[in-house]
């Protein structure tokens, strides 16, 4: 066991599988009702699996039992076929839903490995192996993640209102602005988004502090200095850069204000956050859209989709209304279901 238990301790060093240990990776989203759609999309898949090599065996039992091998010749390969469509056919139907279960069975998968690698009868607290004592048993020495957005955050306020160009906090911090402190994720950063004539401007403001600015592939710029860690993002690549303008527009004129010593920082508003998050397509962005669905039921969802159908399509709107019906929103439209 002691070359099991080695490398359940190399695996344990990864970041993901330590926070989904120390976070207790579960099943319980599992318990929540799938969706119609979800449910055709494995069934599809399901069926694939029928059609695949048990159909062809059938096919090879039944060819040599009535003595016409153009049965088995034939049908074997077009069976094979069906099914790979099928499986297609199920994965297309299923979408992102089936990706963030199968993320949620990975993670509970790779914790309850991990733990049965590094011995049964360890316990684990925080991500830190524990021997049935209760004492510290060795194990990886890592350094725990640690960010200040203040630094970073008055600094990008100082940039902007220095060159006199509006802007809006976004991202995680925003979620911290919005949220209750129990509801707040770890970041490395801080996201403004800021309109696409400001780049220019703000990357020889970074250039003659002595900072090197980088271009970041959604559109702007990231700066990594010291404890400045800060994207100026103006999504030019994927067309949403109108959609940020109107958010930091928005957040001008009705946005809540974030305290960072003696300024004022805007920030954005929950509407736009979330539409801001649903546009992407992310996992991540998707995740954070549920968490703010569910955390501010006076959030107007009817604005929200008419922002996202606006910049991002009646696709994004109606994927706006599943996170909602995953978040438990009642004003989440209906899921369609074809009654025929």
């Amino acid at each position: 066991m002691r070359p099991i238990r080695s490398l359940g301790l190399r695996l344990a060093r990864i970041e993901t599988v330590r926070r989904a240990i120390a976070e207790r990776a579960d099943l319980s989203p599992f318990k929540a009702r799938p969706s119609f759609r979800l449910l055709l999309g494995v069934g599809l898949i399901g069926l694939s699996m029928l059609m695949g090599w048990p159909l062809i065996g059938f096919l090879g039992v039944l060819a040599i039992w009535s003595a016409e091998p153009l049965v088995a010749i034939v049908g074997g390969p077009a069976a094979y076929g069906l099914s790979w469509a099928v499986y297609g056919a199920g994965l297309l139907i299923a979408g992102r839903e089936a990706l963030y279960y199968a993320g949620v069975f990975n993670r509970w998968l790779v914790r309850v490995l991990v733990v049965w690698m590094t011995g049964e009868s360890a316990g684990w607290k925080g991500g830190v192996i524990m021997s049935s004592e209760g004492k510290r048993e060795p194990g990886p020495v890592v350094e725990l993640p640690s960010f200040d957005p203040n630094p970073s955050a008055r600094f990008a306020h100082e940039i902007l209102t220095e060159l006199e160009f509006p802007y809006a906090l976004i991202g995680k911090v925003a979620m911290w602005a919005i949220l209750q402190p129990d509801q707040h994720e770890f970041t490395k950063d801080v996201d403004f988004a800021v309109p696409l004539r400001a780049i220019e401007p703000i990357r020889a403001a970074l250039i003659a502090r002595g900072m090197t600015p980088r271009p970041l592939s959604i559109g702007g710029l990231g700066v990594r200095e010291g404890e400045i860690r800060v994207d100026f993002i103006d999504r030019r690549e994927g067309g949403l850069s109108a959609l940020y303008e109107e958010a930091i527009s928005e957040a001008q004129s009705r946005g809540s204000l974030a305290r960072v010593g003696e300024a004022h920082i805007q920030v954005v508003s929950p509407e736009y956050l979330v539409a801001l998050k649903v546009v992407t397509g992310e996992d991540r962005d998707e995740a954070d859209a549920v968490r703010l669905l569910g955390a501010l039921p006076r959030m107007d969802l009817a604005r929200t989709r008419d922002i996202i159908s606006r910049h991002g399509g009646p696709g994004s709107a109606n994927r706006l209304d599943a996170l909602a019906r995953r978040a438990g929103r009642p004003d989440a439209r209906r899921e369609y279901r074809n009654s025929g």
